[in-house]
């Protein structure tokens, strides 16, 4: 029978397994490529500019991790984000380390904003009337 301290043990490598998958700057860019929602590899591709190959290769690491989904459709496969936590988390270290590094407010937003909500559907204006809201504040 596990004790506590072994099931703890195994949380935390669990942890550290989930940053570990979130430690690769070009598997971030592709995991904000689909915070706007549902893509093909091209898509991700073109919005990236990183190479088909890699991308692959990142969305595949990302999908044995549960990060993303994936559906085929006839020759495509789309890829979404399947754990709307990882997008939040992103986006709260992004506006983080922003605000310790760069401490500029319009460089911090963008970099907080980087991450926005999962898009499932059309929701592109509620996106837009927050993003004036918050220019308006100054924020």
């Amino acid at each position: 029978m596990k004790t506590a301290d072994n099931e703890l043990e195994t949380v935390l490598d669990a942890v550290a397994g989930y940053f570990a998958v979130l430690a690769e700057p070009t598997r971030l860019r592709v995991l904000r490529a689909l915070c706007g929602g549902e893509r093909t590899v091209g898509r991700i591709v073109n919005e990236t500019g990183v190479s088909q190959p890699t991308v692959s290769r990142h969305l595949a690491a990302l999908h044995r991790h549960g990060i993303v989904a994936r559906r085929r459709d006839a020759n495509l496969v789309y890829y979404r984000v399947s754990d709307a936590t990882t997008p939040r988390l992103c986006r709260a270290v992004c506006g983080r380390i922003a605000h310790a590094m760069l401490g500029r407010s319009q460089l911090r937003w963008h970099l907080e904003t980087a991450f926005g909500e999962v898009r499932r559907g059309p929701v592109r204006r509620q996106r837009v009337e927050v993003a004036a809201l918050r220019s308006r504040r100054g924020a």
